[in-house]
């Protein structure tokens, strides 16, 4: 079966890190994405813990390239 990914902006905190866990135990790779500090340590983690791949960025919504380089 190919490996499932999700993008989630946000997810490195409140809902969006509980909607990211969800996924990460449905099988689901995670990039990550928020501006927390903790931000890779939290992706790390949730890796870790669920035995997923996971990614973190810390991209600026508002600039396309960051957007266009997290995407990839």
């Amino acid at each position: 079966m190919k490996a499932k990914t999700v993008l989630i902006t946000g997810s490195t905190s409140g809902l969006g890190l509980a909607i990211a866990i969800e996924f990460a135990k449905a099988e689901y790779n995670i990039i990550f994405h928020g501006l927390e500090k903790e931000g890779p340590e939290i992706a790390a983690s949730a890796g870790e813990k669920y035995n997923v791949t996971t990614f973190y960025s810390p991209a600026d919504m508002l600039k396309p390239s960051e957007i266009m380089e997290m995407v990839q």
